[in-house]
This record gives structure tokens, sequence and C-alpha cells, in this order.
């Protein structure tokens, strides 16, 4: 049970560096959108919504997934405080 909580652990923050990163890249692609196609605002000017909703959706399930980690380690040492769980 134990390894299992440690694995799933460590997915868990895998996925919230990749999300990060993930929104990382999409505040990049924003920036070099604004600053490349200063042109394409005055005829698109939805054209960098995009860019900037995945940023969002990114950071918010990188911040979402993180949280999952830090609880599901925090509910472990308990479980093992109490003696509910062994190594």
């Amino acid at each position: 049970m134990a390894s299992s909580t440690t694995f799933a652990r460590v997915i868990f923050g895998l996925a919230a560096a990749l999300l990060a990163l993930l929104s990382v890249f999409f505040v990049f692609y924003t920036a070099r959108l604004l600053y490349v196609t200063q042109g394409l605002q005055a005829t698109c000017p939805g054209a960098s919504l995009h860019p900037r909703l995945y940023s969002v959706a990114c950071s918010a399930g990188s911040s979402s997934v993180g949280r999952c980690s830090v609880r599901m380690k925090r509910n472990t040492h308990r479980c093992y405080q109490r003696g509910e769980l062994s190594m």
C-alpha cells in the first residue's frame, strides 16, 4: 500500500511539473506572438487569446495536481503516525 501511494505521489508530482512547464511555454509563446506579430492584433484581435487561455488552464491544473500530491503525502504521513500503515 505504501509503495503504491509513493508511486502515485511521484506520478502526481511529475504531472504537476509537466503542466507547469506547459504553462511557462504558453506564456512565452503568447509574449512572442504579441511581439512578433503586432500587426496581427489589428486584423484579428483574438489571435493571442488561445495561448493565454491554455497558459491559465495549465497553471491551474498544475497547482491543483500539486496540491493533491501534497495532500496525499500528508495523509500517508498521518497514517504512518497512527500505525495504520506499515513499511
